[in-house]
């Protein structure tokens, strides 16, 4: 296998040569795996986002929303116990990491072949921007591509960088992440509080100061917007049941999701795990090339910590019955904290279950060939989930609660790997892969990247 990370002795042609995608036998298994196995695991959380009303997402037991998602118990709750142990951030962590890995695989072979790296580099996000920004106005605020390109653009200054000095930026802007979120959480936590008191003093009679008014109407005001009552959750799905409705509140979602949630939010962690991705490049550990010694050591710290972090958080947040600004301020910082190690975590089993056990082999070829389909797979999970549940689609948002839709997730899963499987028997790039890469390297898009 080709050694990506060097370059060739010989000096590079005067002139740069055609770019191309990474040819098929340049492919690493162990991250077409991982991939597979973050692109289907995605999907048991964005069907909730497809589904629900908005406030099921974010609280299994949102006033408004119970009606819809069912109760908090039973099959409900042991629904969201695996949801939440296994896939809750977990798979946005490892997709974001895998990002970065490709793009430094990426990098790396166009100074083999002496290719215009920067332009190839921006072009590709470019591309990629282009898409997302369809996939997010045209059918699901919750598009993660718009973010991954810009992130992608804002890492050529590091992709010489030393892995050390990798994982160190890392660390600051997975900690600039949480910082966000508590500080943010900290505000809705003393806004609630302002507004408790003051109904204190209205229940016992006080006449209240405008002041004190407006901090009821503030909370209030985040109470509807986090956890609204039932008729206005109603209001909301009847409207996402019909085409237009859908496409307004959709488009309102993406406007306010871009500048604020994009930026502020999710950019830092997602240039974080980027970064990671990238320093683990860096010792050809996602690419397979590293010791067993080392993978079984990822594999048991990142699982085991990341592991313990989760279910301390799973205890967190049901203390806190899901209230949002507790969410902000400290239930969500295990999450978050629990995805990155959960993500390592992953990279290490995967690196041991390619390079060194024949167990389930050919689970282990249907994942990859899944993973090498993963931008296909992706933007058709979307397909489905809005055809299905919006008024783009059968609206039948609202109709089936949280543990009917696990069952939902593993009939797409099997689509998904079946058609994937089927489709890399007969060619080398799944259809979008090839769009994709043909608009990035023109007539040289004959293979996969």
């Amino acid at each position: 296998m080709p050694d990506h990370d060097s370059t060739p002795a010989a000096a590079p042609p005067p002139v740069p040569a055609r770019s191309r995608p990474t040819d098929p036998s340049d492919r690493f298994a162990s991250m077409d795996v991982l991939r597979g196995i973050a692109i289907l695991g995605i999907l048991g959380m964005n069907i909730l986002s497809f589904a629900l009303p908005p406030a099921s997402y974010e609280s299994p037991m949102a006033r408004g929303a119970v009606a819809y998602n069912g109760e908090f118990s039973g099959l409900n709750y042991f629904t969201w116990v695996l949801q939440a142990l296994f896939i809750d951030q977990k798979m946005m962590s490892t997709f974001a990491m895998l990002f970065g890995c490709g793009l430094m695989v990426m990098h790396s072979n166009a100074e083999r072949t002496g290719s215009r790296r920067t332009w190839i580099w921006y072009k590709r996000c470019a591309v990629l921007l282009a898409f997302g920004l369809i996939h997010a106005y045209g059918l699901w605020y919750g598009d993660v591509l718009t973010l991954y390109a810009c992130c992608g653009m804002l890492l050529w200054p590091f992709r010489r960088l030393p892995a050390g000095v990798l994982a160190s930026l890392a660390v600051v802007m997975l900690v600039l992440g949480m910082a966000i979120n508590v500080l943010t959480g900290l505000e809705m936590h003393q806004t609630m509080q302002r507004g408790d008191q003051a109904r204190e003093l209205a229940a016992r009679g006080v006449e209240l100061t405008p002041s004190q008014q407006d901090d009821i109407d503030a909370a209030d005001a985040r109470l509807a917007q986090f956890e609204p009552e039932k008729a206005d959750t109603d209001a909301e799905v009847s409207l996402r049941r019909t085409a237009s409705g859908y496409f307004h509140r959709n488009l309102d979602d993406v406007l306010l999701m871009h500048p604020e949630g994009l930026v502020l939010y999710a950019a830092p962690r997602s240039l974080g795990m980027m970064l990671i991705g990238m320093a683990l490049c860096r010792f050809g550990i996602p690419q397979g090339r590293a010791s067993h010694r080392t993978y079984r050591v990822l594999a048991a710290t990142g699982l085991i910590i990341g592991g313990a972090i989760t279910i301390a958080g799973m205890f967190s947040v049901t203390s806190h019955k899901f209230r949002f600004d507790w969410l902000f301020l400290v239930d969500w910082q295990y999450f978050y904290l629990g995805s990155v190690f959960v993500a390592v975590g992953l990279c290490g089993l995967t690196g041991l279950w390619v390079g060194t056990s024949q167990v389930l082999t050919r689970l282990r070829r249907w994942l990859a060939a899944t993973g090498r389909m993963a931008f296909t797979n992706y933007l058709t999970q979307t397909l489905i989930g809005v055809g299905i549940f919006s008024g783009l689609g059968f609206g039948c948002l609202g109709m089936l609660q949280r543990w009917q839709l696990a069952l939902v997730v593993l009939a797409i899963w099997a689509l998904q790997v079946i058609w994937s499987v089927w489709w890399m028997a007969r060619f080398s790039q799944g259809p979008l892969e090839w769009l994709w890469r043909r608009l990035v390297y023109g007539n040289a898009s004959k293979s996969a990247d």
